[in-house]
């Protein structure tokens, strides 16, 4: 199936993308975490369309909790592979990294998503933790889901 096809079957009019070196530059001047590029282009839409995908199509989430077997890492490659897959989007990263609580000075080490979006004509990144489809917009210490999230490393596949 080609990307026409596929955007035409999920009704997604906006999406658009962005060069490696340029989402390079964005992502290292919010997170300063190292990043790893597969391809040469990524393709994007807006956050309005990201938010109907994680909350209404997407079923990541759903998915059951295995210690080991299914967890973090097995969560945020499987939103990306299917972002991919079904949407024709491949600019949700996977995220390595710690969270912490806010007192805490360590919790454990994590991974997440990260995804660009334009919000009101700017390019935005966001970090989503596929396991609750929860997302806010991603800085250097973000705060979500009552934790401090850290990154250390993120592969755009």
């Amino acid at each position: 199936m080609c990307l026409k096809s596929i955007l035409k079957k999920y009704k997604l009019t906006q999406v658009k993308k962005i060069k490696a070196t340029d989402l390079n530059y964005l992502v290292q001047g919010i997170t300063g975490a190292k990043q790893w590029f597969f391809d040469e282009k990524y393709y994007y839409t807006d956050l309005k369309s990201m938010n109907d995908i994680i909350h209404s199509q997407d079923k990541t989430n759903r998915l059951k909790y295995i210690s080991d077997i299914r967890d973090c890492d097995d969560f945020s490659m499987i939103f990306a592979a299917h972002l991919s897959e079904y949407f024709g989007i491949n600019s949700a990263g996977v995220v390595v990294g710690e969270t912490k609580f806010k007192n805490w000075k360590h919790d454990s080490y994590h991974s997440w998503n990260a995804f660009i979006a334009e919000d009101k004509g700017e390019l935005k990144l966001y970090y989503l933790e596929p396991q609750l489809d929860k997302y806010v917009e991603a800085s250097a210490e973000t705060l979500l889901n009552n934790r401090y999230y850290i990154p250390e490393m993120i592969f755009w596949y």
